[in-house]
């Protein structure tokens, strides 16, 4: 259950939703192939752990070539939430340049390309065996997150609020005033 760590009652109010402990952090390896066929440099993503940048730059940083996200979208039920965790889930392929296999059991399964198109996705609460031609990346994709980390949403925040400063303090300025 996200954020149970910050409040407790959260896993008495969803009893019936696990709660796991963390590792220790992205990890790459091989898969066996048939017929001797090179092994892709795969990096596992455990449901919400899409959502954070952080982690799959470190895993592309450590020569992933593919992201497997395997996730459980029913905690959240079907209005829009599998929608959500699926297009948040793109982003982490747009941020690393790496080709996404995204598998779940009640949501949408798909396959993200490295520019973050969905392509083959399973309509939500269907199984579906699918089937994709995937192009890995022969050497380590390079990009602005990859090279720098999760900077943007910091600094537009930063920024943002800066704005909104000047913004109040010319606002105070052109405020009449009214002397008695």
């Amino acid at each position: 259950m996200p954020f149970s760590d910050v409040f407790p009652i959260l896993n008495q109010w969803f009893p019936q939703v696990g709660n796991f402990g963390r590792g220790p952090g992205p990890e790459v390896f091989t898969v066996p192939m048939r017929h001797g066929e090179v092994s892709p440099r795969i990096a596992p993503i455990i449901c919400y752990e899409a959502l954070f940048t952080r982690y799959t730059v470190e895993a592309a940083r450590h020569g992933a070539q593919l992201l497997v996200n395997v996730t459980n979208d029913s905690w959240f039920g079907p209005f829009g939430e599998p929608e959500l965790h699926l297009a948040l889930s793109a982003f982490r392929s747009i941020e690393t340049r790496l080709p996404q296999i995204r598998s779940t059991n009640t949501g949408i399964s798909a396959l993200i390309l490295p520019d973050g198109s969905i392509t083959g996705a399973s309509p939500k609460n269907e199984a579906l065996h699918l089937n994709w031609e995937i192009v890995l990346p022969e050497e380590n994709p390079d990009s602005g997150v990859i090279r720098w980390g999760d900077w943007f949403g910091p600094t537009a925040l930063f920024v943002g609020l800066i704005l909104l400063l000047i913004m109040q303090i010319r606002a105070a300025r052109l405020r009449p005033t009214h002397s008695q």
